[in-house]
Parts: C-alpha cells; sequence; structure tokens
C-alpha cells in the first residue's frame, strides 16, 4: 500500500508533504479572483485576511512603491496615520534614522521579539500570495516572484533558546522528541506554535525572529524560493545530500504529495515530478494550506542555514522516517547554527498505530550554547 505523510487539523486528516525545464501549464488555471480560504468554502477572519465577511473583496494588488512600502517591523507607521515614507531608528540616537521598507543591517534582516509583529501588516502578504495564485504560467508565477522579491530582503536565521525566546514548552509533545537527532548532543524541548497550517511558517520565524511571528511572510518567502530555484528541488543529487535510503530521493518526496496517486503518476518521468512541483507551489499560495518536506528545503534555504528534520520513531511507515528524520543543506549557508523541527501530531501518541503526523513545532535548547 502506498503509504502518505499527512498533515491533519483537529477534524479531518490534511496532507502535510508538498516539491528546469518547462513545467506544465495545466496547474496554473486562471482564478477569477483570489481569496484567502481554508479549504473551499472558509474565509479567514481576522488577522488572516484583514477583511470583513460583509466587505466585497476588490482585486488584490501587490504593490510596494515610494508611496507605498511593504511595511516591516519597526518601520510602519500607526494605521491611523498616513503612510509616507517609513523611517527606522537605528543605534542608540533618535537622530540616526534609516529611509529603508525594514530595519536591517547588512543585507538581512535582524529583527526580534515581539517588536517583530507590532507593525506587521499582514493583508500585504497575503495579497501577494494571492497575485501569485491568479498567474497562468509557470514563467509568469516566476516573474510575479521575482517582482515580490525584489521589495524584501533576506532573512538570517539563527540558533534560539527557550530561555532566550521565551516561548512556552509544548509538553505534550516532549514524548515525541527522540535522543538521535541528527547532529544535536544536547537537550532540546518542543515549544509552542499556531496550530492552523502556518505551523511550519511558524517555525521558520521562531529562527528568524525569535517568535511565532509574521507567518504569511514567512509563506511568501518559501513560496519565492521554491519557484525562483526551482532546478535545485527537483535536482535529485541536491535533495539526496544527507539522504540515507535506498530510494531515489526526488521521486520519494515527490510521492508524499497529495496530487500524488501511484495508478495515475510514473514517477520515473521527469514531466510528471515537475508537473507535481508545480501543483504544490500553487497549493501554497493559499494562507493556512499545509507543509511538508519540499517546503522544509525551501526554508532551508530561505533562513540560510540547517534544517535538522525530526521524525519520531513510531511503528508506521518506517520507510518514511528514513525519508525525513535528516539533516537538510540550504542553497547558501551564512552560519553554523542548526534549525531543529520535530514533525508531531496533536491527537495521538506516537505509541497509537495509527499515528500520522498533523503539526511542526520548533526544537530549542533551554539556554543557547
Amino acid at each position: 500500500m502506498q503509504s502518505k505523510n499527512v498533515c491533519q487539523n483537529n477534524d479531518e486528516d490534511i496532507p502535510v508533504t508538498r516539491s528546469e525545464g518547462q513545467i506544465a501549464d495545466d496547474a496554473f488555471e486562471t482564478v477569477s479572483e483570489p481569496e484567502c480560504v481554508v479549504g473551499d468554502s472558509e474565509r479567514m477572519s481576522e488577522p488572516g485576511c484583514g477583511v470583513d465577511d460583509s466587505e466585497t473583496v476588490g482585486e488584490p494588488e501587490c504593490v510596494v512603491a515610494d508611496s507605498e512600502r511593504m511595511s516591516e517591523p519597526g518601520c510602519s507607521v500607526d494605521d491611523s496615520e498616513t503612510v509616507g515614507e517609513p523611517e527606522c531608528v537605528v543605534g542608540d540616537s533618535e537622530s540616526e534614522k534609516m529611509s529603508e521598507p525594514e530595519c536591517s543591517v547588512g543585507n538581512c534582516e535582524r529583527m526580534d521579539g515581539p517588536e517583530c509583529a507590532s507593525n506587521y501588516d499582514a493583508v500585504k502578504y497575503i495579497t501577494c500570495l494571492g497575485n501569485l495564485r491568479v498567474t497562468e504560467s509557470l514563467d509568469d508565477f516566476i516573474q510575479e516572484c521575482q517582482s515580490q522579491m525584489s521589495e524584501m530582503r533576506e532573512v538570517c536565521g539563527r540558533g534560539r533558546s527557550v530561555l532566550e525566546s521565551r516561548i512556552t514548552i509544548e509538553n505534550w509533545a516532549i514524548a515525541s522528541v527522540l535522543s538521535d537527532i541528527p547532529g544535536q548532543s544536547h537537550q532540546q524541548f518542543p515549544v509552542k506554535v499556531r496550530c492552523d497550517g502556518d505551523c511550519l511558517p511558524a517555525c521558520g520565524a521562531v529562527f528568524a525572529f525569535g517568535q511565532d511571528v509574521r507567518p504569511e511572510e514567512m509563506r511568501l518567502r518559501i513560496v519565492h524560493e521554491l519557484a525562483v530555484n526551482a532546478f535545485y528541488y527537483l535536482d535529485n543529487n541536491y535533495l539526496s545530500h544527507n539522504f540515507t535510503g535506498k530510494k531515489n530521493c526526488l521521486q520519494s518526496i515527490a510521492s508524499l504529495s497529495d496530487h500524488y496517486f501511484p495508478e495515475v503518476h510514473d514517477l520515473s518521468k521527469i514531466t510528471v515530478l515537475k508537473a507535481l512541483y508545480e501543483k504544490e507551489l500553487k497549493d501554497i499560495c493559499k494562507p493556512r494550506s499545509y507543509m511538508g518536506m519540499w517546503q522544509m528545503f525551501g526554508l532551508a534555504s530561505v533562513l540560510q542555514m540547517r534544517i535538522c528534520s525530526v521524525y519520531p520513531e513510531v511503528s508506521t511507515y518506517s520507510e518514511l522516517r528514513t525519508q525525513l528524520h535528516r539533516v537538510i543543506e540550504p542553497r547558501d549557508k551564512k552560519t553554523d547554527d542548526v534549525a531543529t523541527i520535530l514533525w508531531t501530531s496533536t491527537r495521538m501518541s506516537t505509541k497509537s498505530l495509527s499515528w500520522v503526523p498533523n503539526h511542526f513545532v520548533p526544537l530549542l535548547a533551554f539556554i543557547k550554547t
């Protein structure tokens, strides 16, 4: 029987795993009007979409011009004020200012703590995701990604600790933490992040910003990475680094896609792999849609740090653990720190014969070493 790794909410099973040349255009169907949805019929409420159910949602635009910049923490003006040229205080003197859309140092954003969310405008990032969903071809999709990326600076992840980030330890997930975490010698604790489909972007935010904040932005960054650098994520040699399984790694990841059906898809054909990858790209443009291994590879490159993917040792799907319990290398690495992320479940113990993951949580040392 074909095993699929799935992510579940509290009511139903939802797939978590998602992943050069010309990719088929059939998945880029024209969408008349992008919506912030969970499933097909449930409209997101605040702060997800930022629109009231009684309001008509017009054609979203992702505009980052001189007079209307994509807001970043510490740079936005209060919502009641007219947004002009944002200014960010840098250093100890308020006379030192930057007329940049982000408070940053060098090429990477350095933002930690609650201030990362204080002036954050989720709607702008959701709008950008909506613009990607209505593109009609992969080329259009990539072009839109590149346009959006030109207005955003890189983020640089780094190692975090429970004490530094002041995040609540997720006691129910402690049982899923193993002693055989690749490359880790000190005890790590699962910490609390949102359980709404944005759990993987939220994990990325913890290592980027120190808190579970700005999930829409992290989702958009993952989409950009997977679209613009698709060549890497369709390259078996790249994906196979640190992979100990006997199967073709690219085919293994593709087989975990919700769009994969063994009686329909021949994974030995690169055109089939590319088509599945393309559908994954479109899927994850939906706010709060679940993510998986292809997206975790993308997140490693977004953070520019290695990710240790920790999959519990359960009685079911032992081959699946071989595929998912591993260290993921980014395309470019800016730190030797490692972001450790645990596949877990909010519904059942790992001792259950029917255990499947439906959630991601970061694993942090209590004190940074």
